[in-house]
């Protein structure tokens, strides 16, 4: 495996197909522009799939903010950045609980205007709120884990990815030993900067923790299931 560049230029592509890499690009015009010029020629199909900032900013996402992302994009700039790097935009959607944007397109043989403007009205009025929404999400969850820890209750996180690891960051939780995920590979390690114990779904059968705390919403009733099948009953909330 290797960096896609200019040297790959003589492989042959129907399809290109990428998933959560542009908004780690710290120049994404750029990468898309090698892209289409190493490509070399018109009518390949694009697919791309990035993390859609509109749930951040709207639907208080704030654990997908982390410094490994470079760019967050709305559908109008993701139009407007494939449009500027010589694709033809065919459509672009949310997916996976509006958290994911995708955009099908095809190549151009040159970078076209990008005239689409952007109605910034909206987003303006999401930027300007996130400030207080922020803030307010963080305050709610201190009052809760402190509550938590005052009670002595058993709390652990599902999720032991980019939101539940910012999560742990952002809060500092002392309360939270564990955290859980399904992922055999995270299994037996520790969450990076706050140091919870990564532990297989198995591991709350004995521990029994009275709080779940879930990292990503799309998951709930599935991890309720598998909860139900350990004999685990707890208080399930989406963070």
């Amino acid at each position: 495996r290797e960096y896609y560049g200019s040297k790959h230029a003589a492989l042959h592509a129907d399809l290109i197909c990428s998933r959560h890499t542009l908004e780690h690009i710290a120049e994404p015009r750029q990468f898309l522009t090698s892209i289409r010029q190493s490509t070399g020629r018109s009518g390949v199909a694009v697919f791309f799939e990035v993390p859609n900032a509109l749930y951040t900013l709207r639907d208080g996402g704030i654990w997908d903010l982390i410094y490994e992302h470079c760019s967050y994009f709305t559908p109008t700039s993701l139009e407007r950045v494939f449009s500027e790097s010589g694709y033809v935009p065919l459509g672009v959607a949310e997916a996976y609980g509006g958290q994911f944007l995708t955009i099908h397109a095809s190549m151009t043989e040159e970078a076209c205007d990008g005239n689409n403007e952007m109605d910034v009205t909206e987003l303006a009025a999401e930027v300007d709120t996130f400030t207080a929404k922020y803030h307010s999400k963080i305050d709610e969850w201190k009052r809760r884990l402190a509550e938590y820890e005052k009670k002595r209750c058993k709390v652990v996180v599902w999720g032991a990815g980019a939101k539940g690891t910012t999560f742990l960051n952002v809060l500092q939780p002392s309360a939270i030993e564990y955290v859980v995920d399904v992922n055999e590979r995270k299994q037996g390690n520790y969450t990076p900067g706050t140091g919870q114990r990564i532990v297989a779904p198995q591991f709350l059968t004995d521990y029994r923790p009275e709080i779940v705390i879930v990292m990503n919403p799309v998951y709930v009733e599935e991890i309720r299931r598998i909860a139900g099948e350990l004999g685990v009953e707890a208080e399930f909330l989406c963070a």
